[in-house]
């Protein structure tokens, strides 16, 4: 039986996606759960019915070798694709110059700061988050949706 994930909490995990690190769905929990690239190539080589007492290692031990689909990867950066967000907010603004100069901001290195800079100097901020915030939620639902996972708000 799945358990209903809940979309804030799936939100707040796939917004701070760090490099190296994977987060998964138990589908069974509603859980997630999050392991390093490095424990789950670690795993490959383990005992996959061994009981292991490092909770580290026993939980990438579980999603490397998931044959029942318990786990699934939560989307990651290229999905949540937090710069086209950016570039969708932009169209949003109705003031032809913060629309200008925030698509200039995001050209190049160092895009989300000086996007993130303009955004405070102009007051818009807020928005911005809330903007983003909503986008992330649609993101996290449709991946839900596609998953034919059950999920609260």
């Amino acid at each position: 039986m799945t358990r209903p994930a809940n979309l804030h909490e799936l939100v707040d995990e796939v917004s701070v996606s760090v490099e190296g690190f994977k987060a998964f769905l138990n589908r069974k929990t509603g859980g997630v759960v999050t392991a390093t690239e490095d424990d789950l190539r670690e795993a490959e080589m383990l005992d996959p019915d061994a009981v292991y007492t490092d909770e580290v290692r026993q939980t990438a031990v579980n999603i490397e070798y998931d044959d029942d689909d318990v786990y699934l990867e939560l989307p990651d950066d290229r999905e949540v694709d937090e710069y086209g967000m950016m570039e969708e907010f932009i169209l949003t603004l109705s003031d032809s110059k913060q629309r200008e100069e925030l698509e200039l901001a995001i050209r190049g290195k160092g895009a989300f700061r000086r996007f993130k800079d303009k955004a405070a100097e102009f007051g818009v901020e807020k928005e911005w988050y809330a903007f983003r915030d909503r986008s992330q939620l649609e993101v996290v639902r449709e991946w839900c949706e596609r998953h034919g996972i059950p999920y609260t708000e």
